[in-house]
């Protein structure tokens, strides 16, 4: 009887112990799920998201820049060359290398001594000749001297007239004046040498204008005129940007270049430039006022699509759009974007739509522009 309450007590507190141990296994699993779900939300509230630059987007003008470049040439450059028949001896020379001369300044002179005298003997043949000529007009008008008689002699002193005018021109000749002004850029003429009508004594080129002639290919010579102002740099002086202008435009393509010549002044009234100088030419071929442009880094393409992530609600949102005019490196956006959208420009290569982000840097325009202008097109 006492061993039958010992075996029932025993199998009571078998069950009591198993009880408790279970209600204590339910209560580790139950802390254990609360741990996790308190962890969960604790590293959701930490997650800050996928970090990415975005460029906010404001309305502004896009340029298309087109860099070419070409040898700084005199616009002008003229030979002097004597108008001579013969020979003649250089007597005097009055300007050197490097000299600044205006039109109509003499530059050298050559011997007019056999010239002279024959303008001078042939002069006074003329006077002899003109004072016959009235005394004999008097006795025509008189009756005294026949039609044919007075006709005779007036034909003799115009042709005594021709002939002083032909020598006082060769006179003239003598004395070499520039045709243009400009700076003498070669001298040949010596004192004692001799001129010739075929040799050049001086060069002139005018080199208040400098022009570079540049090659622009079919596509773009089209999208370029006369006028149009034209940014030069000369690497080898500094980083400047001059301005020049277009003033001529090839109508015939060079075969070799495939491209067509166009010419383009520069002012060096200042004496800045040197001819021969490399000047490197920025054109401006497409203009696009009050327009949306994203760089093509920002830009995703799958199935004939473009598309761009947007940053909306701290979240990345996709947005098909549509592009224009592009310098390869910015793209003009015509369509699927507004001013004031933030769109993201790095960091957007494997976002999904939808997925948190954390914009760690915002371009501006300044940012853009300067990366813009250092991603010109070549022709």
């Amino acid at each position: 009887m006492v061993q039958t309450k010992i075996k029932k007590r025993g199998k009571v507190m078998k069950k009591k112990l198993a009880l408790a141990v279970l209600l204590a296994f339910m209560v580790s699993l139950s802390a254990c799920g609360n741990t996790d779900t308190a962890q969960d939300q604790t590293d959701a509230a930490e997650d800050p998201g996928t970090p990415v630059y975005t460029k906010v987007l404001e309305v502004e003008n896009f340029n298309r820049i087109l860099v070419t470049g070409g040898l700084l040439q005199a616009e002008s450059t003229v030979y002097v060359m004597p108008k001579i028949s013969g020979m003649e001896e250089i007597k005097n020379v009055y300007v050197k290398v490097g000299d600044k001369v205006s039109a109509g300044q003499t530059l050298a002179s050559l011997d007019q001594e056999s010239t002279m005298l024959q303008y001078d003997s042939t002069k006074l043949q003329y006077d002899e000749m003109m004072k016959n000529l009235n005394n004999t007009k008097t006795l025509y008008e008189a009756g005294a001297v026949s039609r044919n008689d007075y006709e005779s002699l007036e034909a003799q002193a115009k042709a005594l007239e021709i002939q002083l005018r032909g020598l006082q021109m060769s006179l003239d000749n003598l004395e070499i004046t520039a045709p243009i002004a400009g700076t003498i850029v070669s001298v040949s003429a010596e004192v004692g040498s001799y001129a010739t009508a075929s040799q050049p004594m001086f060069t002139i080129s005018d080199t208040d204008t400098l022009e570079v002639v540049a090659g622009v290919s079919e596509i773009n010579v089209s999208k370029i005129a006369v006028g149009d102002a034209v940014s030069i740099m000369i690497p080898t002086l500094d980083k400047a940007v001059y301005e020049g202008k277009i003033v001529e435009i090839g109508k015939v393509m060079d075969q070799t270049s495939k491209s067509y010549p166009v010419r383009i002044s520069l002012d060096n009234s200042k004496g800045n430039f040197l001819a021969g100088m490399y000047a490197e030419v920025s054109l401006t071929t497409d203009r696009v006022k009050d327009c949306l442009v994203v760089p093509v880094d920002a830009i995703s393409y799958k199935n004939d699509q473009e598309s761009v992530m947007v940053v909306v609600d701290g979240k990345a949102e996709q947005r098909v759009i549509t592009t224009g005019v592009n310098d390869g490196s910015n793209y003009v956006v015509t369509d699927g974007l507004s001013a004031g959208d933030a769109v993201i420009v790095k960091g957007n290569t494997d976002l999904v739509n939808g997925e948190k982000v954390t914009v760690t840097k915002v371009i501006n325009q300044t940012e853009q522009t300067s990366e813009q202008e250092q991603n010109t097109e070549e022709d």
